[in-house]
């Protein structure tokens, strides 16, 4: 790898900035040893094998519940339901579909 090489000669004949430099050209000019797969190519194999399957990705963004905001809507809304004029129907109808006795 005679241009990872002259890379890191060049980065080293200067000043050195940072860690991740030195490391890059440590793996760059070393690579993965025999045997052993890279992250990313274990992730990738993962991801054939899933689709194998039929599988496919999706991200999905949900709300933080471990956020002040979060805690702070979810308060807001339930004293909201709590306060409302159907609060009584509302809780037997809740309470008519839940299985609290078959735990």
């Amino acid at each position: 790898m005679p241009f990872a090489r002259n890379l890191c000669t060049r980065m080293t004949d200067g000043l050195i900035t940072s860690l991740a430099q030195i490391s890059t050209c440590i793996f760059t000019m070393i690579g993965t040893p025999k045997g052993l797969k890279a992250t990313r190519d274990k992730v990738a194999a993962h991801r054939n094998r899933l689709r194998q399957q039929g599988l496919r990705p999706i991200q999905i963004w949900v709300p933080d519940v471990r956020s002040r905001d979060f805690a702070l809507e979810a308060h807001r809304q339930s004293q909201a339901v709590a306060k409302s004029r159907y609060a009584k129907k509302d809780q037997d109808f809740i309470d008519a579909i839940s299985n609290w006795d078959e735990e």
